[in-house]
């Protein structure tokens, strides 16, 4: 499904400059050819130069203290189904991004924000590569630093911490979701968020999701092998001859993290609660 993490990005942190991300989001262009290079894309523009980017990330920063974050990095990661059904088109995924972020507009309660408010600028890249705590490393089945099979494309998101008039602060990390009272008006839901993530992808492109999708995702991620061998000797026995497929859908989930391992069941819960609003 289409998981959403929330961090300061591939990077030290996300006090500073945001030089050292874009930097790292550009490591494709640096060893493929001029015509395989891709751009940065926003709200309104599908061209967008590296150096436009931190210029307007790192000028949008009023008030900010030093150590305070001057920008997120918001991960959109499709499981190879979801890919496969929308047959991995860029532009599909470019509109279905800007949608997300109109949704992570509409998510900060107690302001009123309109989605050109909202400064960002997103990147699709096409390759993930193993790491030494990915679970195939650990089990002998792969190579760190080596590209993962099949198909890994992902969107990576800069967004600022300020609106675009420089007078706002914005935290999707905040712990405040909707609240009234105290020296702290409106909030953030993650859960929410991540939700609207996956519905809109969903009621986007006619995408018909597996009802356990959830569990699996928790068996694979937080479950011991012990766990892992009994949920997939289960599913062997339930469809019957298993294809090489299967173990492919798995190979994100090393990758896919939520804020906290109780976010998931706040999560399902969630999905189950509107599944059943929309059947009733």
């Amino acid at each position: 499904m289409p998981y959403v993490k929330i961090n300061g990005g591939e990077i030290d942190d996300n006090k500073g400059s945001c030089q050292k991300l874009v930097n790292y989001l550009n490591k494709e262009n640096v060893s493929g050819s001029l015509a395989n290079r891709t751009f940065f894309f926003s709200a309104n523009e599908d061209r967008v130069k590296s150096k436009e980017v931190i210029q307007h990330i790192d000028q949008n920063v009023g008030q900010l203290r030093k150590d305070e974050a001057k920008f997120y990095m918001i991960t959109l990661n499709f499981s190879p189904a979801e890919l496969k059904h929308i047959r991995n088109h860029k532009e599909k995924i470019k509109d279905y991004t800007r949608g997300v972020m109109e949704d992570y507009d509409r998510n900060f309660k107690g302001r009123e924000l309109k989605p050109d408010d909202i400064v960002w600028y997103t990147k699709i890249v096409d390759t993930r590569y193993y790491k030494g705590t990915d679970r195939r490393v650990k089990e002998g089945k792969a190579k760190q630093g080596t590209k993962k099979p099949g198909l890994n494309t992902h969107v990576h998101i800069i967004v600022s911490r300020k609106d675009r008039n420089n007078k706002l602060k914005l935290s999707p990390m905040t712990n405040h979701r909707s609240t009234v009272k105290g020296p702290v008006k409106g909030g953030f839901s993650r859960v929410a968020f991540k939700y609207m993530a996956i519905d809109r992808f969903d009621r986007q492109f006619n995408f018909k999701r597996e009802i356990n999708e959830l569990k699996r995702y928790r068996t694979f991620k937080y479950g011991s092998d012990q766990e892992v061998k009994r949920y997939l000797a289960r599913q062997k026995e339930k469809n019957g001859n298993m294809t090489m497929e299967l173990s492919t859908n798995f190979q994100l989930f090393d990758e896919l993290v939520l804020d906290e391992k109780e976010n998931l069941v706040e999560l399902e819960l969630f999905v189950k609660k509107k599944r059943r609003k929309r059947i009733n």
